[in-house]
């Protein structure tokens, strides 16, 4: 799962290293396994693939997931700058920063360089398609 992917940052808060997006060993198997106890209490196929689709949503870190869902769900423009991210999301710029860049490592978002002087926006990348319904909590 990309938005779970891990990456590494030297002392100055850099990426320093992008390991490989989580494969379906570890959480895949484990879904997996939630959806068939579900299966097995009777659980209608939709229900169950709605909780299971909510477990993976929930184990994504909690900041990453907001830049990503307000880039998918909440921006109304093509692509929205870290400025206006961080507005949204109530943090400050640096963090917001550092959660799309991590997200940009794993092509779930894209980054938009506004050159010397000018604020980078950022946008759903060819990884960052709908994977969950707006409004499903």
């Amino acid at each position: 799962m990309r938005l779970r992917g891990a990456v590494e940052r030297d002392y100055g808060k850099e990426l320093d290293a992008v390991y490989g997006a989580e494969g379906t060993a570890r959480l895949g198997l484990t879904l997996a396994a939630l959806l068939d106890g579900l299966d097995m209490l009777g659980v209608d196929r939709a229900t169950a693939f709605a909780v299971v689709q909510e477990v993976a949503y929930d184990s994504v870190p909690p900041q990453r997931l907001a830049a990503y869902e307000y880039l998918r769900w909440d921006c109304e423009c093509q692509a929205a700058t870290t400025t206006k991210i961080a507005e949204a999301m109530a943090l400050p710029t640096v963090t917001v920063r550092r959660r799309l860049e991590e997200l940009a490592a794993y092509g779930v978002v894209r980054r938009i360089a506004g050159g010397q002087g000018k604020a980078d926006k950022w946008q759903t990348g060819p990884w960052g398609r709908p994977l969950r319904e707006k409004g499903m909590d």
